[in-house]
């Protein structure tokens, strides 16, 4: 299994939209081979974490390059006032 969870610095824009694209997020995720979890919290400086699970690295990877996938990154990154972490565990 891997875990994985991503980090977002946005804007106050982008906190106002966060709670719609995560939930598109969470919908084409679910439909994913491989898919475990998915879930979302806000760190103590409000910035939004996406906490996902797939059951392996190569399914994880299928979904990250898949064209779904690249529209959503392309919808959130308007809002960056840095870029995204990443942490796998």
């Amino acid at each position: 299994m891997i875990d994985i969870t991503v980090k977002y610095f946005l804007n106050t824009a982008g906190k106002m939209v966060f709670q719609r694209w995560f939930d598109e997020v969470a919908s084409l995720s679910r439909q994913q081979d491989g898919f475990i979890s998915i879930s979302s919290e806000f760190d103590e400086f409000n910035n939004p974490l996406v906490h996902l699970k797939f059951e392996n690295e190569d399914k994880l990877n299928i979904w990250a390059g898949s064209k779904p996938h690249d529209k959503l990154v392309l919808e959130i990154e308007k809002y960056f006032i840095k870029p995204q972490e990443v942490f796998v565990s």
